[in-house]
This record gives structure tokens, C-alpha cells and sequence, in this order.
């Protein structure tokens, strides 16, 4: 059943492996009725709408953390907690999934109301489960306040615009500014400003990796002298629309992917 138990970012949590029966395993004798009524009403909804994504056999791997492969696997549950919980409807994250109490089970159609009747009996009656455990099932360490704690790092924080410091003598840009707060917060000086030339030299090595010619510099030098804000605008804006800055930040991007 493509039921998601949890707004899951990573790979599943319970894992399995082959094991005997465990002491704690051990559940009261069934009565024929009781397994007769798992056998025809539960086991073949679990197998057709939930094993393909909560099953090792299902071929999409256990997601949410929650498997339906035995009666311990569906008492541990996932990362939303117990799926079925013997005698308590509340309790169990199966039968809120499946009245569609916030999760959606199975996630494109519900299922009929005789079915979801089925299941409100059977966990009633105590969940009574012949299926001999296969597997040792390993309770998820994802907890509410593991996943709370993940969520405070920073590279899910929504972003949120600094507070801009007043502006110093010498920043005139936003950035500029934070810069300058620091600068006077441990007592630093900022470096002279650079003359037209160098800043052209220092624009075009950085975006395009090649030295202005001659003429780019007589072009910057003059347009400078009547607006030095526009000329570096207009500058910036032609090396960037240029071949040669696709070309020297792709080698980077190719750096990163080892190319």
C-alpha cells in the first residue's frame, strides 16, 4: 500500500534479516474463527494493497519504515509509530491511515467501507495474525524529536533578510555594510579603493578569466569618468552575457563531477 507513516527524506529505518522466532513472539492460541477471518478479510487486502511498498518482497523496499510482512512488524510499526495496536483503534496508525485521519492509505483510492469495517473488527478482536514470524524486526530509531532536531539545520531554515547595519563612510552596497560592521568589530581597516583600470582587470579575470584589451580599457577609463557605478554595471553585465563566463565556471562545475 503506498502509504507514507511519515514525511520521509531518507532510506527506510527497519531493517530485517533472517532470524528464529523470538521469545516475545509468542502470542495466545488462535481459534479457527479468528484465523479463518485474518486468512479471508485482512491477509489478502495487506498482500494486494500494501506489500508492494511495506513488504521486502514488494519490490519498492519498506518505506515509512513500517513492513506488513508479519504480526511483529505491524505491532512495531514505522516512524509514525505502532500500525496495529490489539483492542485499541486510537492507537493504531493503520486504522487512522485508512479512514484517511490525516494519512492516506492506500494514497490513490480508499478502500471500501465493508473492508474498513473488516479492519476495525480484526484489531478489536485483538489483531489475531497466524503468519509464523520470518524475519527479526528492528524498531526504527526515528523518533518525532530525532526528526524535529533534523529539521533545524540550517539548510532547511526558510532564509531570512538581515537586519542592514547603518551605513560607514565607505559602503555603499548592503553587503558592503555587513561587511563594515565587521571590519569595526575587530578594529580592521578596509584596503584603499582600487583604481578604474584595476577594477576593470580585477572584473574580468574574475568572470570571464582573460585581461581586458587595450580598448575595453579606454572604453571602461572614459566611461568611469562620467559615472563610475554605471560604467562597473554595464561592464559586469557585458562580461557575464559572454561565452568565455560559461566557459570558466563550467570547468568548475566539471571540477565538482570530477569530469
Amino acid at each position: 500500500m503506498g502509504l507514507l507513516l511519515a514525511l520521509v527524506v531518507q532510506a527506510p529505518f527497519c531493517t530485517a534479516s533472517r532470524a528464529d522466532e523470538s521469545p516475545d513472539s509468542a502470542q495466545a492460541p488462535l481459534s479457527p474463527e479468528q484465523v479463518k477471518f485474518f486468512e479471508a478479510k485482512i491477509r489478502p487486502v495487506l498482500l494486494e494493497s500494501c506489500a508492494r511498498c511495506h513488504s521486502t518482497d514488494g519490490g519498492q523496499g519498506i518505506r515509512g519504515g513500517l513492513s506488513i510482512s508479519s504480526r511483529e512488524s505491524l505491532r512495531i510499526g514505522g516512524e509514525s509509530g505502532p500500525a496495529v495496536v490489539p483492542g485499541d483503534l486510537d492507537a493504531s496508525v493503520l486504522w487512522e491511515a485508512i479512514n484517511y485521519r490525516g494519512l492516506r492509505m492506500p494514497p490513490n483510492q480508499q478502500l471500501p467501507p465493508q473492508v474498513i469495517s473488516d479492519f476495525r473488527q480484526w484489531i478489536e478482536m485483538g489483531a489475531p495474525d497466524p503468519r509464523v514470524p520470518t524475519e527479526q524486526v528492528v524498531q526504527s530509531k526515528v523518533t518525532p524529536e530525532k526528526i524535529a532536531e533534523g529539521r533545524s539545520f540550517w539548510a532547511f531554515q526558510v532564509p531570512r533578510r538581515p537586519a542592514i547595519p547603518p551605513a560607514a563612510p565607505w559602503s555603499a552596497a548592503p553587503i558592503d555594510r555587513l561587511l563594515a560592521q565587521q571590519y569595526t568589530a575587530h578594529g580592521l581597516q578596509p584596503a584603499p579603493d582600487a583604481d578604474p583600470l584595476t577594477l576593470l582587470r580585477r572584473l574580468s579575470l574574475d568572470l570571464i578569466g582573460l585581461p581586458p584589451t587595450p580598448a575595453q580599457q579606454h572604453e571602461f577609463a572614459d566611461a568611469w569618468q562620467h559615472d563610475p557605478q554605471q560604467a562597473v554595471q554595464v561592464t559586469a553585465d557585458r562580461l557575464l552575457a559572454m561565452p568565455q563566463f560559461g566557459e570558466r565556471w563550467g570547468r568548475h562545475w566539471l571540477d565538482v563531477v570530477r569530469f
